[in-house]
């Protein structure tokens, strides 16, 4: 069986960095509004760091729960791009 993964355009973080949509079709790329997220400080940080996201405009391969970025390189017969919602 073969996987295809769906090529998605990271849209601007929202709501510091907590939820991040494909800017073309609106796909979730990650969501963690109304989850606990726990950070362990060390002493002397000034406040906790930020919440991981894809940079604007990066190329983010998603398949079955993965994904992988893809950046200067054509895609590869397994990747197709997504379809911008109308």
């Amino acid at each position: 069986m073969t996987l295809t993964a769906t090529v998605h355009v990271a849209g601007p973080p929202q709501f510091g960095g907590l939820r991040q949509q494909c800017a073309p079709c609106a796909h979730v790329l990650h969501d963690y509004t109304g989850t606990e997220i726990a950070f362990a400080l060390q002493p002397g940080e000034p406040e906790p760091p930020t919440v991981g996201h894809w940079t604007e405009g990066a190329q983010v391969a998603r398949v079955d729960g993965l994904s992988y970025l893809i950046q200067g390189r054509a895609l590869d017969d397994d990747e197709r791009e997504c379809r911008p919602a109308s």
